[in-house]
C-alpha cells in the first residue's frame, strides 16, 4: 500500500517538465522530502515507544525471577497423590498409604529426603480456615483468615524452607498429642505484629485452628510470584490426615527428571486406583509462574527490534537520497575547499535533527502509552529512567551509524566529475 503512493506519483511525471529541469536530475519536490523525512519521524518515534516497553518488560521479568519463592527448587521433584474417599474412608488409613509413599521414595537411589503437602506452592490450590485468638471474641474471627496447609515434618527440610523462630514438627507431635502450629513471617508480621507468636494460642470453629504456635518459618510464594505470601497455618499430618491428596517433594542428588518415572511407579504401586499426577521438577512450575511474562518479553523485544531495524533502514535510505540530491552541492563545496569533516558533518547533522524531534515525539508518547501497561509490569516504574536512557541510546547508536554510510560515500564525491556531468 505504501509503495502505490510514489508509483502514483511517478505515472504522473509530466514529460516536458521532466525535460527542463534534466540538468537536476537528483531534485525532487519539497512536499515529497518533507513526507520521506516524516516519516523517518514516525519511524525513530515508534521504535522509541517499543523499545521502551520492551525494556520495561525485560526488566520486570529479571525482577521476578530474582523474587524467592520462599524455597529451594534446585534438584527438587514433585508428585502428587490422590486417594478416593471410597477406599480410604477414615483419616488414619489414609495416612498410612502416605507414610508408606515417604518411606519408599526415600529408598531411591540419589534421593536424600522426602516430604509432603497439602497444597503445594505455585501450584494453583488453596485452602482458607477463619480463627481467632485464645481470649478473644468470635466476632474477630471474621477479620482473620489464614491459608491452611498440612504438611510432614520432613517438609520444610526438604523444601530448604528456613525456620525463623521456635521450633519445626518432630515425633512429639502425634495424633493423640495437643494440636500445634507452624506459622510463615506473613502470618506474624499481619496478626502478631509487636507480640512474640511461639506460644499463642488460637481458637476457631472447628478442630483444624485449634492449637498452639510452636514455629515462624519464612514465608513461601504458594499463589503466585508477582503477590506478596499471605498468612499461612501449617500443621502436622500426623496431627490432621483428613486430606485425601498430598503433593510429594523428593530432593535429588542428580537432575531430577531422571528419578520421574520411578517416582511415579513407586507411588502407582501403593495404590493402583490412586491418581498419581504433577511429577515433574519444581523449576517447571517456577517457570509455569512466569510464563505469560515470558511470552510480552519476546513480544516486546521482537516488535522493538523489528522498529529499531525499520527507523535505521529509513534514515539510512533517507541520508543516501539527500546525498543524491545535493551531490552537485556537494561537489561545489568540495571544489572550493570544503574539507571532508565539513561534509560528514553536513550529513550527519541532517540525520540527528531527524533523530532528535523522533526521540522527543517518541518520548513524549512512550510515557504516554507505558501508562496502560501498567499491569504487566512488576516491581518496576513506567517511567523509569534508566530504561529511556539506555534505549534512547540505542536508537541514536543505530541512526548514526545509519546515516554514517551516506555521509563517508559523500566524502567520496569528485567534485571535478560532478560539475562535468552536471
Amino acid at each position: 500500500m505504501f509503495g502505490l503512493f510514489p508509483a502514483f506519483q511517478a505515472s504522473q511525471l509530466q514529460i516536458t517538465d521532466a525535460l527542463k529541469n534534466s540538468h537536476s536530475a537528483g531534485s525532487t519536490p519539497r512536499r515529497s522530502n518533507a513526507v520521506r523525512r516524516a516519516l523517518v519521524v514516525a519511524q525513530i518515534a515508534l521504535a522509541l515507544i517499543l523499545l521502551t516497553g520492551a525494556g520495561l518488560v525485560v526488566k520486570s521479568f529479571w525482577r521476578l525471577q530474582a523474587v524467592d519463592p520462599g524455597m529451594k527448587s534446585e534438584h527438587l521433584l514433585t508428585a502428587g497423590l490422590s486417594l478416593s474417599f471410597a477406599d480410604y474412608p477414615n483419616g488414619p488409613k489414609r495416612a498410612q498409604v502416605f507414610r508408606q509413599a515417604l518411606e519408599t521414595l526415600s529408598t531411591l537411589p540419589g534421593v536424600t529426603s522426602v516430604g509432603a503437602i497439602s497444597h503445594l506452592p505455585l501450584g494453583g490450590r488453596t485452602m482458607k480456615q477463619s480463627f481467632w485468638f485464645a481470649g478473644e471474641t468470635t466476632a474477630k474471627a471474621d477479620k482473620r483468615v489464614a491459608d491452611y496447609r498440612v504438611v510432614t515434618p520432613s517438609f520444610f527440610e526438604t523444601a530448604g524452607v528456613e525456620l525463623k523462630k521456635g521450633r519445626l514438627f518432630d515425633d512429639r507431635d502425634r495424633e493423640n498429642t495437643p494440636q500445634v502450629f507452624v506459622v510463615n513471617e506473613a502470618f506474624a508480621r499481619t496478626y502478631l505484629a509487636g507480640r512474640e507468636p511461639v506460644g499463642v494460642r488460637l481458637d476457631g470453629d472447628n478442630q483444624f485452628v485449634k492449637g498452639e504456635i510452636v514455629g515462624v518459618i519464612a514465608s513461601i510464594k504458594h499463589r503466585s510470584l508477582e503477590f506478596d505470601a499471605e498468612p499461612a497455618l501449617y500443621v502436622s499430618y500426623q496431627q490432621s490426615s483428613t486430606f485425601p491428596i498430598m503433593n510429594f517433594v523428593v530432593k535429588t542428588k542428580t537432575d531430577p527428571s531422571s528419578l520421574a518415572i520411578a517416582v511415579q511407579q513407586r507411588l502407582q504401586a501403593l495404590d493402583s486406583r490412586g491418581v498419581v499426577f504433577n511429577v515433574r521438577p519444581f523449576d517447571q512450575f517456577v517457570a509455569d509462574a512466569v510464563a505469560s511474562r515470558r511470552f510480552n518479553l519476546w513480544l516486546f523485544s521482537a516488535f522493538g527490534f523489528l522498529a529499531a531495524l525499520l527507523a535505521a533502514a529509513g534514515i539510512y535510505a533517507t541520508m543516501n537520497f539527500a546525498v543524491v540530491q545535493r551531490r552537485r552541492e556537494i561537489g561545489i563545496r568540495m571544489a572550493l575547499g570544503a574539507q571532508k569533516n565539513a561534509v560528514m558533518k553536513l550529513i550527519l547533522g541532517e540525520g540527528a535533527v531527524l533523530v532528535s524531534v523522533g526521540l522527543v515525539i517518541g518520548f513524549f508518547a512512550s510515557v504516554a502509552l507505558n501508562q496502560l501497561m501498567k499491569s504487566l509490569l512488576f516491581a518496576v516504574s513506567a517511567t523509569d529512567p534508566l530504561v529511556y536512557i539506555v534505549m534512547a541510546t540505542l536508537i541514536i547508536t543505530i541512526t548514526l551509524v545509519a546515516s554514517s554510510i551516506p555521509a563517508r560515500r559523500a566524502t567520496k564525491i569528485d567534485p571535478i566529475r560532478t560539475l562535468r556531468s552536471e
